[in-house]
Order: C-alpha cells, then sequence, then structure tokens
C-alpha cells in the first residue's frame, strides 16, 4: 500500500530519518510503501528456509546472511526489505551500520498477495538493474520457486520448480580473480508438513549463532562448499 500517493517522490535520505519501530516500510522508486504483516504461511516458509541456510553458512562460512527487516540501499530512491538475503565474503564492503549499501549476492522473496506485484515486476527489475546475481521468488500458493540468474537473463527466470524438484545454484567467482568460492546451493521443495517439527525444534538453537555466523571469514577467503538441500514446509 502506497502511504503517500498524491506526494512527491521521497529519497533515501529522507528514508533514512523513519523511526526504526512501528510499521515495516519499503522505498520502490520513491514512493513509500507499507507492509502488512505476512501470514502464517509465508512466515512458515522464511522461517525454515532460514534455518537451513544458516546451518549451511554456520559450517561453511562462505558469507553472510540477514533477513526482513534489513534495509537494502539500492539507488537514490530505492530501499528495499527482501526476505532472506546473502553476501558473500568478497562482497561484505556493501555493509554498513545501516544495512547494505549496494547489491546483495541472492536475494529470497516471499510473495504475498498484496506485495506480489511489486515482487514480480518492480522490484525483479531493479534487482536486476542493480547487480543481483541470483533471484528466488517463493509463490506459496502454486507452491512454486521462480529462479533467476541476472548475469544470464535480465527479464527470464532460468528455472521454475515445483513440489520435490531440485536446482544447484549458480557458483560465485571472486570479483578479485584471486580466491574461488563454490557456493554450491541445491533446493528441494516439500511444502508438505513432515519436516517442520523437526525444524521447528532446532530453530531456537541455530538463532543463538547467527551472529556468530555472520561474521564469517575475512572477504577473499577460498572456500569450497558442497551442496545443501533445502526443504520448505508448510506447518500445519
Amino acid at each position: 500500500m502506497i502511504v503517500r500517493p498524491y506526494a512527491p517522490p521521497l529519497t533515501v535520505a529522507e528514508y533514512r530519518n523513519l523511526p526504526e519501530t512501528g510499521p515495516r516500510y519499503q522505498l520502490i522508486e520513491g514512493d513509500l510503501y507499507m507492509a502488512p504483516a505476512p501470514d502464517r504461511f509465508h512466515q512458515d516458509i522464511s522461517r525454515n528456509l532460514e534455518v537451513m541456510l544458516a546451518n549451511y553458512l554456520s559450517e561453511h562460512p562462505i558469507g553472510v546472511l540477514y533477513d526482513a527487516p534489513f534495509d537494502v540501499y539500492l539507488t537514490d530512491t530505492d530501499a528495499f526489505q527482501p526476505d532472506l538475503l546473502i553476501v558473500l565474503n568478497e562482497n561484505r564492503a556493501i555493509l554498513t551500520d545501516a544495512g547494505a549499501e549496494g547489491a546483495p549476492d541472492l536475494v529470497v522473496e516471499v510473495l504475498s498477495p498484496k506485495t506480489r506485484q511489486l515482487d514480480l515486476v518492480t522490484k525483479k527489475r531493479i534487482y536486476a538493474r542493480m547487480g543481483v546475481k541470483e533471484l528466488w521468488i517463493i509463490d506459496p500458493e502454486p507452491k512454486e520457486i521462480t529462479v533467476y540468474r541476472f548475469d544470464q537473463d535480465t527479464t527470464e527466470p532460468v528455472a521454475k520448480l515445483g513440489r520435490q524438484e531440485e536446482l544447484c545454484s549458480q557458483t560465485w567467482q571472486s570479483g578479485s580473480g584471486r580466491s574461488f568460492v563454490q557456493a554450491r546451493i541445491e533446493y528441494q521443495l516439500d511444502f508438505g508438513d513432515s519436516r517442520s517439527r523437526s525444524l521447528a525444534q532446532r530453530y531456537a538453537e541455530v538463532r543463538e549463532n547467527i551472529d556468530r555466523d555472520r561474521r564469517g571469514l575475512p572477504g577473499g577467503a577460498s572456500l569450497a562448499a558442497p551442496p545443501l538441500t533445502l526443504p520448505i514446509s508448510r506447518r500445519e
């Protein structure tokens, strides 16, 4: 929902002056949007995926993981709050006390009825233009993940995955050329409830380790990370 539909566009400088408490906002092409609280299914998906990614990065600290609300500043009129994002170690310079001042390597957006058009059209276009390498859009209703790799195609997805399908994420090479980070992440769609309880039981323990995990390794470290299967489960 646009908060100021008839007002002049806002800038990131003005957005930074908003209070930290209260509703969750995003600045999209100068318009201020207020997002309602995500529904339970959205929260289940985002939490389960965060747990698995956090576990993976704990064992293979190739980057840092953040979840919403977390500001990503992309232009003077765009400040997004993705559901999840990963910044690889060689790009950690974009991280500041305010959030990320630049494009993350991986962004995950879980669609909600009131924000799906923004995620599917406007935000996707800006992610592609501003240098996000990979975008996962999770659509809970058809139980589908759409995968974009913007270095290959800025408009069309490289894959659409349904129930029980798998895909190996792209590998990234350090921009310095001195190190190679093999960020291979295989994920499996499972929207059933078979694993959700075990994930929930592990969630509290994982959250305790996330701050430690986020420190990761110094930029430019060399790692070979094995694949990881990521179930996305719905808890009834």
